[in-house]
Parts: structure tokens; C-alpha cells; sequence
């Protein structure tokens, strides 16, 4: 597994936990962050994939 993909599989997770505790929803933080897509948002959170922020 490359090393991207572990650190996709233990922030993906983090992350959703971190938004649940939060009560807040994949289509209220797409609103908030300008993802237009909630499966995104939920593929990321599963650690399929990930945005390359830079």
C-alpha cells in the first residue's frame, strides 16, 4: 500500500468522526467548504480517496 493510501485510511476516518461529533451533514459541510460533491466528501472520509491540497 503506498503511502498516501495509509494516510488516506487513518485521516478519512478522523475526519468523519471529527464532522458527526459536530452534527454536522456531507451536504452542510460541502456548503461550507465549496465541495460541489458530497460523494466526494464521503470517499474521503472512507480513505478511497483523498484532495491534494496545495
Amino acid at each position: 500500500m503506498k503511502r498516501n493510501a495509509k494516510v488516506n485510511k487513518l485521516v478519512g476516518p478522523k475526519f468523519k468522526e471529527i464532522r458527526k461529533k459536530k452534527h454536522v451533514s456531507l451536504k452542510e459541510l460541502a456548503q461550507k467548504t465549496g465541495v460541489t460533491s458530497t460523494s466526494a466528501l464521503s470517499r474521503w472520509e472512507r480513505g478511497e480517496a483523498c484532495r491534494n491540497f496545495r
